[in-house]
């Protein structure tokens, strides 16, 4: 039988945190049946946003109507310190009941623990295998487990909820690439309503319908992710038409005041003379005086009118703008000639001290400008083959070769940047050639104009930490021609992972990116993807 799902209203739902950008304000809106997704910026309140609709955290004003069980998953997974599998699925006393009946040393309470779910253990079983989990052991500790072993097992325990929502926050995150085609594929199964707070691109095009928060105020988007981009690309260039019109009135409407003013200050000027000469009888044109001033004062209200509707227009208008600031970067100094061999591996060997093979007779060549994506399951080597060419470790055998005598390395975190320094003083310290014009320059071209080049590193977004990174490697005058990017869009909202994009579009040297979004990946048009371990299919 179906699962029923009752609705979700929001009821004009506020929330605001004083001196941050987070301001819910008066959100109405109904979740029916079906996937939905919640994006925006870091900092804007998508997961304040979850947390109240979950029921978790009570909003200043509003409510929340449902008669709807919700479950709702953290994007941080916490355990406490020996915490096995089990117990963090809440199944640790029904597999105890049920191991006890299975050895016949059952106890009346064991039955009733289990209240007839008797496969419950083959559920999470089944759970984990369609997460492409297939080797779960319910007795290990939870925080022995990978990031993307600890995000499957959250998962399953959001679907053995059996709530009629699940409310998911970032859920791909630390997944790899099978692990997130792996869980996409049992999104479109799954019985229950889902709302979700994602960055995953791939994972947007599943929703139904989209809720962006922005600076601006909440939007609502029906469709997946290629349906909101069309609409707010059309809703955006209605926008700039109604402003340029909201402008073009104003100005008819500041020009009428000034042709009302004009023959005002003409009418005074002529009346005046005429009475000084004596022209005319001084009976009738007090009387005439009266009547134009009548007549310039209805004028000049309806002039002031005009325009004051015309500046409020406008003014509403202009709030609706979302000003997209866009990165135009050129970087020549990063160009490689196409015969330059940049890199060349031969049977690489590597493996941690008392493990296996990590890589086994490895072997890569990267030619020119050409960029390759690494892509793989978690833990096949991946980061360790950019650390073998950053020479951070060593083989065991093989070869590896550089050819390019400038190259950088960037992950997720940016570590190369100090982050007790401020933008500024770090570009300065990395180009020593560099005059403090040159450093804010290079800044501007990468959105860090004036006062924000002197923001210290640590207090940074994300996104932000990456921008610096690049700012700091590509605009030096000794470039790097070749950049191994490991997993820089992680944790970034859209707005950054297009930014970045967007740079990265315009480096003309070689590149070697490993990440898990293929999304990313397309975006940045590589010519060719390596999987590892070797034979292992990319989804």
């Amino acid at each position: 039988m179906p699962l029923i799902i009752p609705p979700i209203e929001l009821q004009n739902l506020s929330y605001h945190i004083p001196n941050t950008h987070l301001k819910l304000q008066n959100i109405r809106y109904s979740f029916s049946q079906g996937c939905y997704g919640i994006i925006g910026d870091n900092g804007l309140g998508k997961t304040t946003l979850l947390k109240i609709i979950s029921g978790m955290l009570a909003p200043q004003s509003g409510m929340v109507i449902s008669s709807a069980n919700r479950y709702y998953m953290a994007q941080q997974a916490r355990a406490s310190k020996g915490q096995s599998v089990a117990r963090v699925l809440g199944i640790f006393e029904q597999l105890s009941a049920l191991a006890r009946i299975e050895q016949g040393n059952a106890m009346p309470e064991d039955f009733s623990l289990l209240d007839q779910n008797w496969n419950f253990k083959q559920d999470a079983l089944g759970y984990f295998a369609k997460l492409g989990f297939d080797r779960v052991d319910f007795n290990q500790d939870f925080n022995d487990l990978s990031g993307g072993e600890q995000t499957k097992v959250l998962l399953v325990k959001a679907f053995l909820s059996q709530a009629h929502w699940l409310l998911l926050d970032e859920p791909t995150n630390h997944l790899d690439a099978k692990g997130r085609a792996c869980f996409i594929e049992l999104l479109k199964k799954a019985h229950q309503g889902v709302i979700l707070v994602s960055h995953d691109r791939a994972l947007l095009e599943q929703v139904d319908a989209l809720i962006e928060l922005s600076p601006i105020g909440v939007h609502y988007y029906g469709g997946n992710y290629s349906l909101y981009k069309a609409q707010k690309q059309a809703h955006q260039q209605g926008v700039e038409l109604a402003h340029e019109h909201a402008q073009k009135q104003l100005k008819k409407a500041q020009l009428s005041k000034q042709r009302n003013r004009e023959k005002l200050e003409q009418r005074s000027s002529k009346g005046k003379k005429q009475r000084k000469s004596g022209s005319i009888d001084k009976l009738w044109a007090n009387s005439m005086k009266g009547k134009s001033e009548q007549t310039q004062a209805r004028n000049k209200g309806q002039a002031d009118k005009m325009l004051d509707q015309a500046q409020t227009a406008l003014a509403e208008i202009a709030q609706q703008r979302i000003h997209q600031e866009t990165i135009k970067v050129s970087l020549p100094q990063t160009r490689v000639p196409a015969s330059k061999i940049v890199l060349d591996i031969q049977d690489l060997c590597f493996s941690y001290p008392g493990g296996s093979l990590l890589l086994d007779h490895f072997s890569l060549r990267i030619a020119g400008p050409e960029r390759v994506a690494i892509q793989g399951p978690n833990g096949c080597g991946k980061s360790t083959l950019a650390q073998l060419i950053m020479g951070q470790l060593h083989a065991l055998s093989g070869s590896l070769k550089l050819g390019v005598s400038h190259y950088t390395y960037l992950d997720q975190n940016a570590s190369l940047l100090d982050p007790e320094k401020t933008l500024l003083e770090a570009v300065l310290e990395k180009n020593q050639d560099f005059t403090t014009q040159d450093a804010h320059s290079a800044l501007a071209q990468f959105l860090f104009p004036n006062k924000k080049a002197h923001k210290k590193i640590a207090d940074l977004s994300g996104g932000e930490k990456i921008r610096a990174a690049l700012v700091l490697c590509l605009l030096a005058k000794q470039a790097p021609q070749l950049i191994i990017l490991d997993e820089p869009s992680n944790h970034l909202d859209l707005s950054s992972i297009e930014a970045l994009e967007a740079i990265l579009q315009s480096y003309q040297g070689a590149m070697m990116i490993i990440s898990h979004d293929q999304h990313f990946i397309d975006q940045l048009k590589v010519d060719r993807c390596i999987c590892l371990p070797s034979g292992y299919c990319c989804p």
